[in-house]
């Protein structure tokens, strides 16, 4: 029992005591809590940024990232996922990303033994997901700090990634002669794998979307990130119509940035007269006009020259006949004196001188038989006396005489005929004021260039070459 005058502890004081003690019980505890949610965040988010790390490392040199089984149990994610997530979710496998070790995802274990990479793993979810298109990283247990339960880390959560997308590079000459060619690197992106039989390309001048049918793209590819040559027949413009599809189906059509071909056509060069560039085929001069007539080249007239002589040939061809000249009377010309010595037998009737042996008839008389003698003749031959008188003293009668008789008389003797050609006179009926012909006065022969045709074999229609811009 209490003696007088000792102080007990009250009621009130009891009370005081135990409040004080339950807020200091209750500071203990949120305090411990506290820590715990530190430390669950600080390990949550080590995790999350390291195997981000290791993806996106991966994923830059192997164009893909390692995962095992799809993973369906979702349900959390609904109103927290990347807006860029696709349909399927997929467990990753962290083995391959060379990460050491981590602070969550003990499940992965057992999904990385299982050979079967189609079996169910919904009942796994201490395991790190990722969906393939976003690349965004999840934990479908969850890890509870800032007092609520966290899948992903907040910033994750409206990362913008792009789909499927295709990146379309041109290169080539700028300027070609033959069919415009130029060659595009078309790269496919996702974040997901691409399904390459579905992707295609077609080259067309249609600038708007054609849509993402593959019927409209009969152009393959062989490999995600591939050179392909496009051909323009003729100029114009130009679209590059590239489909990309992923795995999860998704499609997006690109269209390339204008591609314009221009064509240069030919224009000649060079001169016709001087020759150069195109003009290179040379025309030789000519000879125009006529040798006979004149004109064109023929300017030089070719007066006429009498050609041939008076004995003939041609200009030469009217005959001169022989014509007698002189007198048969009196000679001269072609009359030359010619003797005539003619025997004749004379009977004379005449007085006789006896000269030596020869006798001269004297004075002839007319008469006697035997004919007459002229006067004038000697008697040449044998004298044959008649009988007769002589009133003289000679001896008169009859004799009979051999006399040669010697006449002149003036006959032709230049040995031609009326028919006889002497010469001949000019019968071409020209003068050396005739103009026979024309010669050549223009100067050239036909070794001079007059000019020089196109010889580059093209026209003002053929194409040169194409500027190609894009």
């Amino acid at each position: 029992m209490k003696k007088r005058g000792e102080k007990g502890v009250t009621l009130i004081a009891l009370a005081i005591t135990i409040a004080v003690l339950s807020i200091l019980a209750f500071s203990i505890t949120a305090n411990i809590g506290g820590f715990d949610d530190m430390q669950n965040k600080t390990k949550f988010e080590e995790d999350i940024h390291k195997l981000s790390e290791q993806v996106e490392q991966y994923y830059a040199r192997y164009d893909t990232i390692p995962v095992l089984n799809q993973y369906t149990n979702i349900s959390m994610l609904e109103d927290i996922k990347n807006v860029n997530d696709t349909s399927t979710y997929w467990v990753l496998d962290v083995s391959r990303l060379g990460v050491d070790s981590l602070n969550y995802g003990v499940d992965y274990a057992p999904i990385k033994k299982m050979e079967d990479t189609s079996a169910d793993v919904s009942q796994y979810t201490k395991v790190y997901i990722i969906n393939k298109g976003s690349h965004t990283i999840y934990y479908p247990a969850g890890v509870e700090y800032d007092g609520k339960v966290h899948y992903t880390l907040e910033n994750e959560y409206s990362n913008v990634n792009v789909t499927v997308a295709a990146s379309i590079e041109f290169s080539g000459a700028t300027t070609q002669t033959t069919a415009p060619t130029i060659q595009a690197e078309v790269k496919h992106v996702s974040y997901t794998d691409i399904n390459l039989p579905e992707c295609g390309w077609v080259l067309n001048t249609q600038s708007a979307e054609i849509g993402t049918d593959k019927q409209q793209y009969p152009n393959d590819f062989s490999v995600e990130q591939q050179k392909i040559s496009l051909n323009m027949q003729n100029a114009g413009n130009y679209y590059l119509h590239v489909l990309t599809v992923d795995e999860e189906d998704n499609r997006e059509e690109t269209v390339s940035s204008l591609v314009s071909v221009t064509a240069n056509y030919h224009a000649h060069t060079g001169n016709a007269t001087s020759g150069g560039g195109c003009y290179t085929a040379p025309v030789y001069h000519a000879h125009t006009g006529s040798a006979t007539s004149g004109g064109g080249c023929y300017t030089t007239p070719v007066y006429h020259t009498h050609t041939g002589s008076t004995s003939g040939g041609g200009c030469y061809t009217v005959p001169v006949y022989h014509t007698h000249t002189g007198s048969a009377s009196s000679g001269g010309g072609c009359y030359v004196s010619v003797p005539h010595t003619v025997t004749k037998e004379c009977g004379l009737t005449a007085d006789m001188r006896r000269e030596g042996e020869q006798w001269d008839t004297g004075d002839c008389m007319a008469g006697g038989v035997a004919g007459y003698c002229p006067r004038g003749h000697k008697v040449t031959g044998q004298v044959t006396w008649g009988y007769g008188t002589s009133w003289d003293g000679t001896v008169k009668g009859t004799c009979h005489a051999q006399i040669t008789e010697t006449t002149y008389t003036y006959e032709l003797g230049c040995g031609k005929t009326t028919s006889t050609i002497e010469s001949y006179n000019l019968g071409c009926g020209k003068s050396t004021s005739t103009i026979d012909s024309y010669a050549l006065g223009c100067g050239k022969t036909t070794s001079t260039i007059e000019r020089y045709n196109l010889g580059c074999g093209k026209t003002e229609s053929t194409i040169e070459n194409y500027t190609i811009t894009y």
